[in-house]
């Protein structure tokens, strides 16, 4: 029998729903890994309304949108104002975020970064991530993590007043606020199924550990507020916390009496905060940000040998598109200005390949500014100057040919068995997405393929028994939508067949009702006809690709010695006739389990 898989019993009751872990291990051997590399975007939430962001503008209803409009050509040949494709989408919509999340999970960028606020002790434009992209029906195409920006918010923002450079609110927190932003990532965002995670440790980026520092009170302080965070994030049942520091000219050098002076380096700084990874925001931050973008690539990458050598924590590497902040400004800024294109941005998302390809030992993440940096003149997002050229530059790098050519058929998975594939999911406590479906996840049902979503209605008894309301639901949502993630241009099809209380003779080719008797399972029916006749419906009305049949075992077949005795070629029998019956000889099946002793009994 290929490929067994088991869950594990909890405290005496047992899991009707497969785990997140035997979930990826179910997709093994059915989807090649559609992601080879993790492509992550920053994402700035600038353009939406929110009250204290709008005091940085005359109106302020649109966000940045308004310096971004109204920006100027200041010099023969300056591209401004820059000009969306899409137009000016307000990023804490969820129809604009689900335009934005499909656009770059079909060019291979499958993580945002989004930067993260905390000023006054209170968050600070927040809606785009909670309103916008977590409300999105396609969030679960997606992976996101924070980069906490805990720079200082300047009068730079507001160009009626950036040429003073004055600091508004500083980004530097004290340990009470410190646990405040510890205590809200950890509960609001670490827990969400498409956080990012490395070894399952979620991942937050600190993109200024100088001002880190200052508000902690000094190194040593620092140190223990981190070891808290790590505690926290353990506390609430991570395996630990995966800390990435943004590497810039402004991160502080720890020397080696433990204290920032001239005479320290970074990588003593990288050991004594226990950093995890590093990358950068911005090649503005490494090279001077004028004339042509080659060069400044050339000079902001050339460290990159060095970095990986000199440093105990990985060096992600980094490709930003370009530099232009004129709209920020009255007066003329430098800008990148010469060989800003998608062509020459593609060369350097080859080195940032060929570098971690360079580096198997360590995460195949790559980061890029931006997703959306407008007023910075660097952003993956179409603009009438270019189109899709930049995502498409990603897409030809991280995606291969075969990926990007979606099928034409349905790839369907056949998922039975007993009480645990029915499901006792209460379907009000799912996410709206998941609880509305859409067009790219179906499940066929009531003769017809449609968006998966929990159809099940259990008798009035067993409602109240387990405690369910509206409809219920098993593993086929979480199944579904895992392998979804890993083919993210393809449509994925579930075909279910459960029946709770059955034994496998009640699925048997050969069914007869007293074979079907022996576990008190006459009075269902043929199952196994159900099942065959379920998929080959569903087969006829779209053209299917039979991907895999999952089946999960129940407890029946344990409650009868004579029938467990004769249990696994009872098992093979019913796969064998499956397979066979709805004309799929070779697919591939897996065995699920919340019973471990069930095969070997």
């Amino acid at each position: 029998m290929e490929h067994i898989m088991f869950c594990k019993r909890f405290n005496g009751t047992y899991r009707l729903i497969v785990t997140t872990v035997a979930l990826m291990a179910a997709i093994g051997p059915f989807a090649r890994a559609a992601d080879a590399y993790d492509v992550a975007a920053f994402y700035w939430p600038s353009c939406h309304y929110d009250e204290r962001w709008a005091t940085f503008f005359p109106d302020g209803s649109q966000g940045e949108w308004e310096s971004i409009r109204h920006c100027k050509p200041k010099w023969e040949g300056h591209y401004q104002p820059r000009v969306p494709a899409w137009g000016y989408l307000m990023d804490n919509d969820p129809v604009a975020m689900e335009k934005k999340i499909e656009a770059a999970t079909n060019h291979g960028v499958n993580v945002m970064i989004f930067d993260w606020y905390w000023f006054e002790n209170k968050p600070f434009l927040e809606s785009a991530l909670n309103d916008g992209f977590l409300k999105a029906r396609n969030v679960d195409k997606m992976k996101f993590y924070l980069m906490w920006a805990n720079h200082d918010a300047k009068t730079a923002w507001d160009i009626r007043r950036s040429h003073k450079l004055e600091v508004i609110w500083p980004g530097s927190a004290d340990l009470p606020t410190f646990k405040t932003v510890v205590a809200r990532v950890t509960k609001k965002y670490f827990s969400h199924r498409c956080y990012y995670k490395i070894d399952g440790k979620p991942v937050f980026a600190i993109y200024d550990m100088n001002n880190l520092i200052r508000g902690l009170g000094g190194v040593k302080q620092t140190v223990e507020a981190l070891d808290y965070f790590r505690s926290e994030v353990k506390q609430a049942g991570f395996p630990g916390l995966h800390l990435q520091m943004i590497y810039w000219a402004k991160v502080p050098k720890i020397d080696d009496s433990g204290f920032t002076s001239a005479n320290g380096t970074t990588a003593n700084t990288i050991k004594t905060f226990k950093i995890d990874s590093l990358t950068n925001y911005q090649y503005a931050h490494l090279a001077r940000p004028v004339g042509d973008y080659i060069q400044w690539a050339d000079k902001a990458t050339s460290n990159w040998p060095k970095w990986s050598e000199d440093f105990d924590a990985p060096y992600l590497p980094h490709v930003s598109i370009g530099w232009d902040n004129n709209a920020r400004f009255k007066e003329i800024r430098g800008a990148i200005t010469e060989n800003v294109n998608p062509e020459t941005f593609k060369e350097y998302l080859l080195k940032a390949k060929a570098y971690v390809d360079a580096h198997p030992d360590q995460p195949k993440l790559i980061t890029i500014n931006a997703w959306n940096e407008w007023v910075e003149g660097s952003y993956l997002e179409p603009d009438e100057r270019f189109g899709m050229g930049y995502l498409e530059a990603v897409r030809d790098v991280f995606l291969s040919p075969e990926i990007r050519k979606p099928s034409k058929k349905i790839k369907v998975f056949i998922l039975s068995g007993q009480s645990g594939m029915a499901g006792f999911g209460r379907s009000h406590e799912l996410p709206d997405a998941l609880r509305k479906g859409n067009d790219r996840v179906l499940m066929f049902e009531d003769g017809k393929w449609q968006p998966l979503r929990p159809f099940h209605v259990y008798p009035e008894k067993l409602r109240k028994k387990f405690g369910l309301t509206e409809f219920s639901f098993g593993p086929e949502i979480a199944f579904a939508h895992a392998i979804a993630e890993a083919w993210p241009n393809e449509t994925i099809g579930i075909v279910k067949q459960a029946a709770g209380g059955t034994g496998v003779l009640a699925w048997h080719p050969n069914w007869t009702k007293e074979q079907a008797d022996r576990t008190k399972n006459a009075g269902r029916g043929n199952l196994f006809k159900a099942l065959t006749n379920k998929v080959k419906a569903a087969c006829a009305s779209r053209d299917c690709e039979l991907m895999g049949f999952v089946w999960l075992q129940g407890a029946r077949d344990m409650s009868f010695v004579d029938v467990a005795k004769e249990y696994l070629p009872n098992l093979q029998a019913m796969v064998d006739g499956v397979r066979k019956g709805v004309g799929a000889e070779d697919m591939p099946f897996l065995y699920s389990s919340h019973r471990p002793s069930a095969v070997s009994s």
